[in-house]
């Protein structure tokens, strides 16, 4: 690679910075999300304890929780937790996804959509697991 392929946006990995297929989907789900957890946490009234009773359910049936998946049934947690962000700020939400724009178009461009897919996927559900694993022995 010669330094012309620098000035149209390469990077020293050979990837370019424009957004990549999974990447882009990603971002997006993950900001739809948050958007949704926003409206969500504008509307409805509040439990007796003060907490949006949307945002309750949306986080006692979609965030991760060991009784909730192995005493509910609700089997679904470790893939939707990956996509819920705090709501109380934009802190969150910004980090991950700059750090996935930033690293995921490197990863994807390099190892292909499938197996960055794949990745993302494990790392997830592996974190999945470690919280499950650190719940039950606290």
């Amino acid at each position: 690679m010669n330094t012309h392929d620098y000035n149209r946006g390469f990077n020293r990995f050979g990837s370019s910075f424009r957004l990549t297929p999974a990447v882009k989907w990603l971002l997006i789900i993950n900001t739809g999300v948050y958007l949704l957890e926003l409206i969500i946490g504008r509307i409805g009234g509040t439990t007796s304890s003060g907490i949006n009773q949307g945002l309750h359910f949306l986080y006692t049936h979609l965030a991760i929780s060991f009784s909730r998946v192995f005493f509910h049934g609700e089997i679904w947690q470790p893939f939707t937790y990956m996509f819920l962000h705090d709501p109380m700020g934009i802190g969150h939400i910004f980090w991950n996804m700059l750090m996935l724009w930033m690293f995921g178009i490197s990863l994807e461009s390099f190892w292909g959509r499938n197996r960055f897919l794949k990745f993302y996927f494990y790392c997830g559900l592996g974190s999945a697991v470690f919280i499950l694993l650190v719940a039950l022995f606290a």
